[in-house]
């Protein structure tokens, strides 16, 4: 009865100086406990929260491993653990500061080795595989983090690193010319983030560089519909025009007016100052017989832009028409109206 007094005040006694931040006494004062009741486990843990706070965490973990072997308490083994984590976190962050990564990466992952689903610590070595710029063991560390713990913090520098390395990758590709494995990429990008602009913007060049067209707007029209971003909207609107510019020349050159005609009008609907455009246009009429379909085009078409060519193949056009239909006159012996047309 009389040790249960002892204990009790000292322990009361001890956890005073303890709140006081009062350690060294606080120390002493659990070790008289202890001496008392050698097994009493509450004292193994103030006298590790005194060595700590006197800045002797090696001495706090000595203590109470001491204590573990005595008492075999789970209490005593999970502050153990807890003290490793800290300073070995501690320690890998001050590495990560100083740009020493390879020893960073070591400290995190004793960190992981008492306890795997300390989300920190993946993140931690991430940062070092970036620092030693090895982004993909940095990815591979994030994935395995994020099965083991589904934090949201690794989840979101995952996405970002997976996206980012994926960009860069796309990249890459296109400018080595490897266009499959450029859209393998760009695709990665947008299972991520469906709203990824440069993505869309990449796996249309990549199939414009194939020549085909076709489905480099079907990937810019899905990246409209999915971001209504403007600037993707430009870059699907310019490829459209141009596509249907090229095609419209080619249906002009192989004499399919009409076929021309229709394209010319496509990139019309989208820039209606396209000079090009007008001026194929209305050669297609003039091919087609239809000069006064012609004129109309070519004085909309200066109406729009105020472009000069146009003006002159108008007045060229407007003349030659006047002397045919002159000439016409003359023929019928319609000399007043051939005379007008003449004056024309």
């Amino acid at each position: 009865k009389v040790n249960e007094l002892k204990l009790d005040k000292a322990l009361r006694l001890a956890k005073k100086y303890l709140d006081d931040k009062n350690y060294s006494s606080a120390q002493q004062e659990f070790k008289n406990v202890l001496d008392i009741d050698e097994n009493n486990v509450e004292s193994y843990i103030g006298i590790a929260d005194a060595l700590v706070g006197l800045d002797k965490t090696d001495s706090a973990v000595e203590n109470l491993q001491i204590g573990f072997e005595k008492t075999g308490s789970n209490e005593l083994r999970q502050k153990i653990n807890a003290l490793n984590i800290s300073e070995s976190f501690k320690t890998a962050q001050k590495f990560l500061s100083e740009k020493n990564f390879e020893s960073a990466k070591d400290e995190f992952q004793k960190v992981l080795n008492i306890n795997d689903t300390y989300a920190d610590a993946y993140i931690g070595i991430a940062n070092s595989y970036v620092g030693l710029k090895d982004t993909d063991k940095a990815i591979e560390n994030l994935q395995i983090g994020f099965e083991k713990t589904q934090d949201k913090k690794i989840e979101i520098m995952l996405n970002g690193m997976i996206i980012s390395n994926s960009l860069q990758k796309g990249g890459a590709d296109l400018n080595n010319k490897n266009y499959g494995s450029a859209r393998e990429n760009f695709f990665i990008v947008l299972d991520i983030d469906d709203k990824n602009i440069e993505a869309y913007r990449g796996i249309a060049a990549s199939y414009s560089e194939e020549g085909n067209n076709d489905e480099a707007i079907k990937i810019l029209q899905a990246g409209v519909d999915k971001t209504k971003n403007i600037n993707l909207e430009e870059n699907l609107n310019s490829l459209k025009k141009s596509t249907a510019l090229e095609l419209a020349q080619k249906y002009l050159n192989d004499g399919k007016y009409n076929e021309a005609i229709s394209e010319f009008n496509k990139v019309l609907e989208i820039d209606d100052k396209c000079s090009e455009a007008y001026l194929g246009s209305a050669d297609a009429y003039i091919n087609l017989g239809n000069k006064d379909k012609a004129i109309e085009i070519f004085r909309a078409g200066y109406n729009k832009t105020y472009n000069e060519n146009i003006l002159t193949r108008l007045n060229e056009l407007k003349k030659n028409s006047a002397l045919e239909l002159a000439r016409q006159y003359l023929a019928e012996k319609e000399y007043s109206k051939a005379a007008e047309q003449f004056q024309n």
